[in-house]
């Protein structure tokens, strides 16, 4: 007879197995939970259709609504366009269209959500291009990020500073004009 004390073999092997199997749904677990929430969202670029490009003469020209904010294409201004480069105001959006029209990019952000430190990197950043670069503060209609940034029916969100994903969107869309060809 065995006594109280001993335990048959079998019971302590399942007990090991239980706990081995335990102990690797943990592991799994927390491996793809770290995984999860170490990798960022990774904002993309967003396209826009294509509004076309219809000359008004002024701002208080009636035209037709922009399908994006700020605005990526569609009706602007035909007699001029902003000056490039660092501006403490913001451009309407009729005049700034006809910028992304002649290959330009523009880094709108929200002066609220977006810190002096990070506006001076922005400006750092906008000081390397003499042309076909505008940095802008924007607060009407309100922002969908921080920082937004946008070149002819291009659109790419930022909730923060990002040097990187900033020059790859300039590098791409900066300099390629959207006239149309029978201008």
């Amino acid at each position: 007879m065995r006594s109280e004390k001993q335990r048959p073999p079998l019971f302590f092997s399942l007990l090991l197995v239980a706990a081995g199997v335990l102990a690797l749904a943990a592991s799994f677990v927390r491996e793809n939970k770290e995984s999860v929430s170490v990798t960022p969202s990774v904002s993309r670029d967003e396209r826009f259709a294509d509004l076309g490009n219809q000359h008004i003469d002024s701002k208080e020209d009636e035209h037709a609504s922009y399908n994006s904010v700020p605005p990526t294409s569609g009706p602007h201004i035909g007699s001029s366009v902003a000056p490039w480069g660092v501006h403490d105001e913001q451009i309407p959006d009729e005049l700034q269209v006809h910028n992304l029209e002649d290959g330009g990019v523009i880094i709108h952000y929200d002066p609220v959500r977006v810190d002096g430190d990070t506006i001076e990197k922005l400006r750092t950043m906008a000081g390397k291009y003499v042309s076909q670069l505008i940095l802008e503060p924007y607060t009407q209609p309100a922002l969908p990020s921080p920082i937004v940034l946008t070149a002819w029916t291009q659109l790419l969100k930022l909730e923060q500073f990002d040097e990187e994903r900033i020059d790859t969107f300039i590098k791409k869309y900066r300099g390629v004009d959207h006239h149309s060809k029978n201008e």
